[in-house]
C-alpha cells in the first residue's frame, strides 16, 4: 500500500511538471504581443480601489512597455525607465534585486521561460475554467517582504488576468483584453511604442 501511494505521488508530480511545461511552451512560441489592460489596486488604507487603464506591448527577449494615464514604464534588457513625456527616470535592475525578481517573473511567463521562473519562484499550474492558473510563489525572503504571491490566468498563449498579493494583504488585479499575438515589431513600431510618454 505504501509503495502504491509513493507511486501515485510520483505520477502526479510528473503530470504536474508536464502541465507547467506544456502551458509555458505555448508562451515560448510567442515573439511579440499587444494588449489593453484594466488594473485595480485594492489597499486597506483606501475605501475604493485605484483604477487605471492602458496598453501593453511585449517583444522577446526583454522589451516591455506599459502606457497608462499619460505615464509609461519601459523595460529594455536590464534597464527600467518610468515617467511621462516631460519627466522620466531610468534605473538598472541589478541595483534593485527584489524589483528585478518581480519584473523577471512577469517577463518569464510571457516568454515561456520555465527555467528562469523556477530559479526565483515555486511554480504550479491548475485548471481554471477553459484555461489555467499559474501560481508563482517567490523563494527570496526579500521579495516576500514586497509580494507574497502572484497568479496568472490564461488560455493557450493568451493571458487574461494577473494578480499580485502584497505581503501586507493589498492586491493588484490586472485584466487583459484585445490581446494580439504577433510577429516582432518593426523598427518604426518599436520607436513609436517602446518609449516613455507613448
Amino acid at each position: 500500500m505504501r509503495v502504491l501511494a509513493i507511486a501515485l505521488v510520483f505520477v502526479a508530480s510528473v503530470a504536474h511538471a508536464q502541465d507547467v511545461k506544456g502551458v509555458l511552451a505555448e508562451f515560448a512560441q510567442v515573439e511579440a504581443l499587444s494588449a489593453k489592460f484594466h488594473e485595480e489596486k485594492t489597499m486597506s488604507l483606501l475605501a475604493t480601489p485605484i483604477r487605471s487603464d492602458g496598453t501593453l506591448h511585449y517583444q522577446k527577449p526583454r522589451k516591455l512597455v506599459r502606457h497608462a494615464n499619460k505615464a509609461s514604464m519601459l523595460l529594455d534588457g536590464s534597464k527600467l525607465s518610468f515617467g511621462d513625456a516631460k519627466n522620466s527616470q531610468t534605473m538598472d535592475l541589478s541595483s534593485q534585486p527584489a524589483l528585478r525578481v518581480l519584473i523577471d517573473t512577469f517577463v518569464s511567463v510571457l516568454g515561456g521561460d520555465l527555467a528562469a521562473l523556477e530559479r526565483v519562484a515555486t511554480v504550479r499550474v491548475e485548471p481554471q475554467g477553459a484555461g489555467y492558473r499559474i501560481h508563482v510563489t517567490p523563494k527570496d525572503d526579500k521579495v516576500k517582504r514586497l509580494v507574497k504571491a502572484m497568479s496568472f490566468d490564461g488560455e493557450g498563449a493568451k493571458l487574461t488576468r494577473m494578480e499580485l498579493l502584497d505581503a501586507n494583504g493589498d492586491t493588484t488585479v490586472t485584466t487583459f483584453s484585445a490581446l494580439t499575438l504577433r510577429k516582432p515589431f518593426t523598427s518604426a513600431e518599436q520607436k513609436q511604442l517602446f518609449r516613455i510618454g507613448g
